[in-house]
Parts: C-alpha cells; structure tokens; sequence
C-alpha cells in the first residue's frame, strides 16, 4: 500500500507542483483511497484508479485555493507561503473538507471512471438459488 501512496503522491505532484509533500498530503491520499474503496466495495485499490486519486486530490486543493483567493475565507487559512517556489500550505483547511465532504463532492467528475471498478454486492441467498447450485452438485 505504501508503494501506492507514494505513486499516487508524485502523481500529485506533478499535477500541480505547489502542494507540499507532508503528513496532511498522506492524509488525503489515504482518505480518497479510504473512500473509493469503500464506493467501489474492493480491498485492494486497482492501478487504473490512483491517477485519478491523484487528480481527486489536486481537485479538493484547488477548490480550497480558490475559495481562499475569491473570499470566501480569511487568509489565516493558509500555513505559509514562499514566493519564489510557489509553495503554498494550506493547514488543517484541506484535511477539514475531505472529512466533511461527501463523495459526490469529492468524486465529482470522475465517477464514469470509479464506477467501471464497483464490485456487485451479493444481498444473499434465496431459495431458487440454493435449489439450482444443489442440482448443478449431480
């Protein structure tokens, strides 16, 4: 899983070069692989999908930088900031929407990709098919 997380955070990067690498980006990532797993019912997160967490990810920094430079927050939202490296942190902000957002927030847009990978859920057994897989014994 580690070797997961650590492609789906130079995806990040490389998306978008000014989110930091730290312990709140590994929080993301794990949240948004938490979560797909979850909506898709697997135990393993496919190859095919860690680029899209990455851009799922890319996705909920934007929307907070957005919202931090049209108003709709106060700057002490953001940790820091260096000029020349462009890098922006943007604290507990991030970590707050991934918890608080639901997945049609977080997946929005990529829910034609996520949902080739949804397991079917078997409910049970019933009675038609108890007798079938019995006569398929003999």
């Amino acid at each position: 899983m580690d070797e997961k997380i650590g492609r789906i955070k130079q995806y990040v990067i490389l998306l978008n070069s000014n989110i930091k690498k730290d312990e709140l980006l590994d929080f993301n990532i794990r949240e948004m692989i938490d979560r797909i797993l979850n909506y898709t019912t697997r135990k393993e997160l496919p190859t095919e999908l860690e680029r899209i967490v990455a851009k799922a990810i890319v996705n909920v920094y934007k929307k907070i930088e957005n919202e931090n430079s049209n108003g709709g927050e106060e700057q002490k939202e953001i940790n820091s900031i260096s000029d020349n490296g462009q890098t922006v942190s943007f604290s507990e902000k991030v970590k707050t929407y991934m918890i608080n957002s639901s997945d049609d927030d977080l997946f929005y847009g990529f829910f034609s990709q996520i949902n080739k990978f949804v397991k079917a859920k078997v409910v049970g057994e019933d009675e038609y098919s108890k007798q079938f897989q019995e006569s398929n014994k003999q």
